[in-house]
């Protein structure tokens, strides 16, 4: 009778088992299903358009910084302006994986340089040159510097993530309220804001602000476009995880960059282990030398690109303190 109860029991205990592997197996089946779906909703459109870069056009130097960097520049266009064709922002978006920093470079879009096949001429002609294969070229040739990934970003598509965020609480000036008011209006939109100081922005009024450039100069307006990202990257930091697949199903579509969802994947994690207070460097800065001014008709930034250069270098390598 004892023999035969153990065999039962063994049989029953193999039964549940079984039972209970083939539920953990089903389980994970599901599971992988759901994150392949998942995968595919969210990335699958953007996949299909990332784009390749011919290397050899784009002027790597050996000279640049070699500690532990991933950069990407990012273009900025603006389809509300008439010069569609160029990029109305540089920008130099870095990882420094050494100093667990992330640090952006701005480079003033009227920097007089040499771009390849053009002679001299601003920075951002060169997008409209030769899309910003050209304008890696241009960065890389101009200040020995290795960059091979870029991402272009429409002031409107800012405008859809700002808005898709719930919108950014930024102190503004008197001045910038009256210039965003009349850009809103020139943009076709309506909504007004009614007060300076600390107040809340839409996405159409970000892009208005950070498209002011009437009441300073171009390196106060490539300042405002630094706080945005600022701004936007804290913002993103509020948000629940699980509203993030929406948000890049609807944002990433809109880019065209070089870099793949695994290389962009890989970026972010890295990102995430420095600290997010971005450490901010513009080109040219007062130790270039810079001298703006009329030349054959045309306002240009005109300075020292070694000096500048050496000083770009130096920001990279070294961890900034605040």
């Amino acid at each position: 009778m004892k023999t035969k109860k153990k065999r039962k029991n063994k049989k029953s205990i193999r039964r549940f088992w079984q039972i209970f592997g083939i539920a953990v197996g089903a389980i994970a089946l599901i599971l992988i299903a759901s994150a392949v779906g998942l995968y595919y909703y969210t990335f699958g459109e953007f996949e299909s358009q990332v784009v390749e870069i011919n290397t050899e056009k784009i002027s790597l130097s050996e000279d640049a910084p070699k500690n532990d960097l991933f950069h990407v520049a990012v273009f900025g266009v603006d389809t509300y302006e008439s010069y569609v064709g160029r990029a109305d922002s540089v920008m130099i978006f870095t990882v420094d994986m050494q100093n667990q920093q992330i640090k952006l470079t701005s480079i003033l879009r009227d920097s007089y340089v040499a771009v390849q096949g053009h002679g001299h001429d601003k920075i951002n002609h060169a997008y409209a040159y030769g899309g910003a294969e050209l304008m890696l070229n241009t960065i890389n040739s101009n200040f020995d510097m290795n960059i091979s990934e870029y991402l272009v970003l429409d002031f409107s598509d800012v405008a859809m993530l700002v808005d898709a965020v719930g919108g950014l609480d930024m102190e503004i000036t008197e001045a910038e309220r009256n210039n965003i008011n009349s850009l809103v209006v020139s943009m076709g939109g309506s909504e007004r804001l009614t007060q300076s100081g600390f107040v809340h922005l839409t996405g159409l009024q970000v892009t208005a602000y950070g498209r002011i450039r009437n009441i300073d100069n171009e390196a106060a307006r490539s300042g405002r476009q630094r706080v945005v990202i600022q701004r936007l990257m804290d913002k993103l930091l509020e948000k629940n995880i699980f509203e993030y697949p929406k948000l890049l199903r609807e944002f990433l579509p809109r880019l065209e960059t070089t870099l793949s969802i695994g290389e962009l994947t890989e970026a972010m994690l890295d990102a995430a282990r420095c600290d997010w207070n971005i450490r901010e460097c513009v080109l040219p800065d007062k130790a270039d030398n810079p001298d703006g001014g009329i030349y054959n008709g045309v306002w240009y930034w005109r300075y020292d690109l070694d000096a500048a250069a050496t000083r770009w270098h130096e920001f990279l390598k070294n961890k900034i303190t605040d």
